[in-house]
Formats: C-alpha cells, sequence, structure tokens
C-alpha cells in the first residue's frame, strides 16, 4: 500500500508540476505565460488517448511490467527536460512523458483493486487517491520551493530521478497478482469494456463528478480575488482548506466505502449534498471565511463518495479491469477539459453566478447516472439486486 501511495504521489506531482513554473519558463524561453500554459497541458493529451490502451496491456502482459515502463519513461522524459533547449524541445518531453504517464494511474488503481479483496478494497483504493490530493498539497508545492531555491532545471532533474527510483522500487515491490501473460487480442478488452451498458454509465458519472470538482478547483482562487479584492497569496490558504477537505474525505470516504453494503448510494448522496454545497459556494459572498468552510466542505463531502465509485468500477473482471481504469483516467480526462472549459464560457457570459449551477448540474446528474448505472449490476454489493 505504501509504494502505491508513494508512486501515485510522485507521479501526479509531475503532471502538476507546470502550474506553479509558467513565469519562470516564459522568461527562460522568451515566450508567453499563455502559451507556456498550453504546454502545461501537453501531457494530458496523449495521457487521456493511450491510457485505456496501457490498461488493456496491462490486462495481458500484467501491471508490473506496463508500469515500469511507463513510469521509467516518464522519469527519462522529465530528466531530459531539465536540459530543454527551447519551447519545442520541451513540448516534446512533456508528450513522450504523457506517454509514459498514461500506463501509470490505470495500472496503480489496478493493482490495488487486484491485491485487496473487497472487503478492504474501498480503504486501499481511498488511500491511492487520497495521494493524489497530497501530491497537491504537499507535492507541488514542494517542487515550487525547490525551483526557486535553485531553479527550475534542477527541480525538474531531481524529479525524473526520484521517479527513476520509484521505478527502481517498483521493480522489486509492485503488487504480483498474476505473472503470467493472458492469451488472446488485449486490444479486445476495450470492446467489451465500451460494450457494457453499466460501464458506460458508471464512467459517465465520473466524468461528470470531475467536471463539478474541477469548476471549483479552477475558478475558486478566481472568484475569491475578485470577490473579496485579495491578492493571491491572500487565497492560498483557502486553497490549502479546499484540499485538505479532499484529503480527509478520500481516506475516511475509502473506510467508509468497505463499511457499507450499498456503496453506489453513499457516492450518489454525497454528490447530492456536493450539488446543494455548490451552490452557495458561488452565488454568495458571506465573507472570506465562510466561503472558505464552504469551499472546505465541498471538497469533502465530494470526497467522501469517490472511493465507492472506485469500488463500483474496479468490481469488473480482473481480465479486463487495466482497460475499464484505463478509460476511467480518460473520463477524468475529458471531466477536467468540460469543467474548465464550459466553466469558462459561463464566467463569460453569466459571471460566477453560473458556475454554482453548473456545479450543481453536474454533481446531481452524476449521482442519478451512477445509480442507472449500478442497477444493471445484479448480484454485487452496494448495486440493485
Amino acid at each position: 500500500m505504501t509504494l502505491l501511495v508513494v508512486s501515485m504521489f510522485v507521479v501526479v506531482t509531475n503532471v502538476n508540476m507546470m502550474a506553479p513554473l509558467l513565469v519562470d519558463f516564459a522568461a527562460d524561453f522568451h515566450t508567453t505565460v499563455g502559451a507556456m500554459g498550453v504546454l502545461a497541458a501537453a501531457a494530458a493529451v496523449p495521457w487521456a488517448i493511450l491510457a485505456p490502451f496501457m490498461g488493456a496491456l496491462s490486462d495481458k502482459y500484467g501491471r508490473r511490467p506496463v508500469f515500469i515502463t511507463g513510469v521509467t519513461l516518464l522519469g527519462i522524459a522529465t530528466l531530459v527536460a531539465s536540459q530543454a533547449w527551447s519551447y519545442e524541445s520541451l513540448l516534446v518531453m512533456r508528450v513522450l512523458g504523457g506517454i509514459g504517464g498514461a500506463s501509470t494511474g490505470p495500472n496503480l488503481m489496478s493493482a490495488a483493486a487486484d491485491f485487496f479483496p473487497a472487503s478492504r478494497r474501498g480503504r486501499a483504493l481511498g488511500m491511492v487517491v487520497a495521494a493524489v490530493s497530497l501530491a497537491t498539497v504537499i507535492g507541488v508545492p514542494a517542487l515550487a520551493e525547490a525551483a526557486a531555491l535553485f531553479g527550475w532545471r534542477w527541480a525538474f532533474a531531481g524529479l525524473g530521478a526520484i521517479l527513476l527510483a520509484v521505478a527502481a522500487l517498483n521493480w522489486k515491490g509492485f503488487p504480483r497478482v498474476h505473472s503470467t501473460p493472458r492469451a488472446g487480442n488485449p486490444m479486445a478488452g476495450l470492446a467489451l469494456v465500451l460494450s457494457e451498458r453499466s460501464t458506460r454509465l458508471l464512467l459517465l458519472a465520473n466524468t461528470l463528478e470531475r467536471a463539478a470538482f474541477t469548476t471549483v478547483g479552477t475558478y475558486l482562487a478566481a472568484f475569491l480575488m475578485q470577490s473579496y479584492e485579495l491578492r493571491l497569496d491572500q487565497v492560498v490558504p483557502v486553497l490549502f482548506a479546499t484540499a485538505a477537505g479532499t484529503l480527509i474525505g478520500s481516506i475516511v470516504g475509502g473506510r467508509m466505502a468497505d463499511a457499507v453494503n450499498r456503496p453506489v448510494l453513499l457516492y450518489s448522496g454525497f454528490q447530492l449534498l456536493a450539488a446543494v454545497g455548490g451552490i452557495p459556494l458561488f452565488l454568495t459572498t458571506p465573507g472570506v471565511i465562510p466561503t472558505a468552510v464552504l469551499a472546505s466542505a465541498f471538497g469533502l463531502v465530494n470526497s467522501l463518495g469517490r472511493p465507492s465509485w472506485m469500488w463500483l468500477i474496479s468490481q469488473v473482471p480482473e481480465s479486463r479491469r487495466g482497460a475499464t481504469m484505463g478509460f476511467t483516467a480518460t473520463s477524468n480526462q475529458i471531466g477536467l477539459m468540460v469543467g474548465a472549459a464550459v466553466g469558462g464560457l459561463l464566467v463569460g457570459y453569466g459571471g460566477y453566478t453560473a458556475l454554482g449551477i453548473q456545479v450543481s448540474c453536474a454533481a446531481m446528474l452524476s449521482a442519478f447516472t451512477c445509480l442507472l448505472g449500478a442497477a444493471t449490476l445484479p448480484g454485487r454489493k452496494g448495486m440493485a439486486t
């Protein structure tokens, strides 16, 4: 469990490490922050496209070799990026890193589901999900501090070396569940995943939930700064409070998923609470502290249900679990893009008030879509019989 959590923590830190360094990059490569922002998203495109294929390969050849190959490529690309001589060279390295990274998240989630029995699976998945929040709260700020002290090139080089060390640790300790290659075309699992109505609905529920969460994460700082006339440094404590709520919810939610008989009700109930909490978050301005409490509460209730959703999606047969987790990564990325893009349009035309409606509608639709998806999977814990 420790190895899976550490691996996810380092990988997610790599994914998000560009954001605090955009100004430094723009100065070094004589371009704009906007151009560097496009580069920051460069890894997400191959990640979203290739994740299902990498998951399918892991179903055939095993999680361990596919994960180790991917995290090694991610580490090498990060090391080479530390010596980038132009905007274009850094772009290429980020794309290559995205190709390697596509095999990491799905494999880590699949390994946790493979290795731990159903009675403890919610807790295990909750811990791995919590590593994502931990990377945001600790990993990215630590990297930014290292870049401030030693320069971004040394920060990149250090993280690349850590990724290679993680690959070496996983060579020795990655959970071994099945070690012999499975027969058949590894890509056949992709069609099987999408052929199941229940899986499609669960993936849609995840996309909607990620869109709601991303809307808050993307626009909360700007809302606070413009509504209360705050500086960025004054907003940071509120962002930390939101991330802390998310982290606590992921850990506690994993234990709750193991304890209840119907995790689908747990997920849908917390999403409905998130739908209610999303409205006053952007529609009211009661003060900085009350808004911080609302934001932290949203992060908490949203993440309390997420391990239950992970439990539900992990119940697919192990032979196509990797492919399913790959599509989960893709639905995550789609949700991120939808939340950010639609939120931007709404802010432009309707102001921040419209964001509260977007968050509420997305969370509510996610709750009902998950109920529909789980209802078509009879005979399993947490699902209709």
